[in-house]
């Protein structure tokens, strides 16, 4: 179990520290989504939020690659401007870039006989996808 969640974690580590990612991280840069959580102000929370909610719920993984499956008016009836739907297909964009570079790298670290994690990133996202949707549930009463 312990070896297991080391695994993961090099893997998470990898997917956010490669510099291959620089596009991924860079295209929140200027928005609420691009500033760390502890720093949002409460104005700028409401956008983080939505950005991250399109995130979690629209981004799936689609023949094993990254894809946003809302279209322009679902940003921007979430209230967030129209060229947000651009910073969300270059994230995907990016991420698929990432994904095929890491695996080159991976390549070559098992020719070399360097052991490396066997769980996929995407994997992991689509865990970190169900964690979020059951983070945020909206509870129901009854009347």
């Amino acid at each position: 179990m312990k070896n297991r969640f080391i695994l993961s974690a090099t893997l998470i580590i990898l997917f956010f520290s490669c510099s291959g990612n620089k596009n991924v991280n860079n295209v929140w840069k200027g928005t609420a989504y691009g500033i760390p959580q502890w720093e949002l102000s409460e104005a700028q929370q409401p956008e983080h939020d939505a950005i991250e909610k399109l995130l979690y719920e629209n981004v799936v993984i689609e023949n094993g690659r990254f894809v946003f499956t809302a279209d322009r008016d679902d940003v921007t009836a979430a209230g967030l401007p129209d060229s947000y739907y651009e910073r969300y297909l270059a994230y995907c964009k990016g991420a698929n870039r990432m994904i095929k570079s890491q695996k080159r790298r991976i390549k070559k670290l098992n020719k070399e006989g360097v052991p490396t994690p066997s769980d996929d990133i995407r994997d992991l996202w689509k865990i970190e996808c169900e964690k979020y949707a059951a983070s945020h549930k909206v509870e129901t009463t009854d009347p």
